[in-house]
């Protein structure tokens, strides 16, 4: 847990590296001949590390332990490496970098390090200056310092687009993707049912009925069968 007083919003006290969450997929690597090339952000609200990712089309939290074993799961993300990253809706989070507060919806999904994406970024209009270490804002060139990590972390990307149709059926109807097997007694007696007419289309071997078995019933069956050996070449044949 962070020292009280980082939790204030101000300059953000040193946190350590993020380690990998025991138990949780990751979607990182760690390489020891890089030299160290991606810019992590301190929230001094939370003391999380935030991946400053503009090739990431989103940005995401860690799903928690709760939100895992719900399943509630909305639209997949897709990585570069074309696997797909499972999410378990929005969360509205407030972060502070160095004095001036964000408010943002982020996505939560099951990995194990928090990221802000180019949707973070155009947004708030800021800037990522990799040499210099450093978020620039576009409207008053104010800057955010950062911290380089030798990390490797996957780009993440929707699965469905934006402009997608199938995204915003997908949004307003968000128990699509989430189904429900309830196993619970109902307490009432309503059943619903699709009423249909005519013939079945298709239907089980079953014995015939007993109507068939009349004595009106095997005379019409014999005057088939006369009708069909008198239609027959062999038959025709023989007689």
């Amino acid at each position: 847990m962070a020292p009280e007083e980082a939790r204030q919003c101000c300059p953000p006290y040193s946190f350590g590296r993020p380690g990998n969450a025991g138990g949780r997929p990751s979607v990182t690597t760690v390489s020891a001949s890089d030299a160290g090339s991606l810019l992590f952000i301190t929230d001094t609200l939370s003391g999380w590390w935030f991946l400053c990712d503009t090739g990431a089309q989103v940005s995401v939290l860690p799903a928690s332990h709760v939100n895992i074993q719900t399943g509630s799961h909305g639209p997949p993300l897709e990585a570069t490496n074309a696997s797909m990253i499972q999410t378990y809706g929005k969360r509205r989070v407030v972060l502070c970098f160095h004095g001036r507060q964000f408010t943002w919806d982020f996505t939560m999904a099951k990995v194990a390090k928090p990221l802000l994406g180019a949707d973070f970024f155009c947004t708030n209009e800021l800037l990522v200056d990799v040499k210099n270490h450093r978020l620039v804002n576009a409207e008053d060139f104010g800057s955010f310092p950062c911290t380089l990590s030798s990390l490797l972390m996957t780009t993440l990307s929707c699965a469905l687009t934006a402009s997608s149709e199938f995204f915003h059926l997908l949004g307003r109807f968000p128990d699509l993707t989430r189904p429900t097997f309830s196993t619970a007694d109902t307490k009432h007696g309503v059943e619903h049912h699709i009423p249909t007419t005519g013939s079945l289309v298709h239907a089980r071997t079953r014995r015939f009925d007993l109507w068939l078995n009349s004595p009106n019933s095997k005379a019409e069956f014999a005057n088939m069968e006369r009708i069909q050996r008198l239609n027959s070449p062999t038959w025709n044949a023989l007689a």
